[in-house]
């Protein structure tokens, strides 16, 4: 029996599932709710480690979802420091585009996720640090 104003997901787990879905702020940062898509890694990469249509479209269908918070698979920093192979790049200015377009995409899905995404979400992107001797 569904109570005046709740939706499905607030029946299935009650008052704590609720909880995830409400605005959150972590040290400013304002998000739509309290899910957060992990970093991965993905290899979703070219072979340089620049942005393709793949990263873009894995993350647009998180978005589409609902995803409060998007972090990036693991991306590294310097020419000689990826830890695997498709692994996104951002150790020079010629990776930027690629993950603009990424980002901005993204972020143009906010309009055809209404349910979820209608206060935004963010996306980060997560440096990896791989040492070699």
């Amino acid at each position: 029996m569904e109570r005046s104003g709740e939706s499905g997901m607030e029946r299935i787990g009650g008052t704590a599932m609720k909880k995830l879905f409400e605005k959150s702020n972590i040290n400013g940062l304002s998000l739509a709710n309290r899910f957060i898509f992990s970093a991965t890694w993905d290899g979703n990469a070219d072979d340089n480690g620049f942005c393709t249509q793949r990263n873009i479209d894995m993350l647009v269908e998180r978005a589409r979802g609902g995803v409060g918070l998007i972090i990036t698979g693991m991306a590294y920093v310097q020419a000689d420091g990826r830890a695997a192979p498709w692994q996104l790049a951002v150790h020079g200015d010629e990776f930027v585009p690629g993950l603009t377009e990424m980002t901005k995409t993204v972020h143009d899905t906010q309009g055809t996720c209404k349910e979820f995404c209608v206060n935004g979400f963010s996306v980060f992107i997560e440096q990896a640090f791989c040492l070699r001797k």
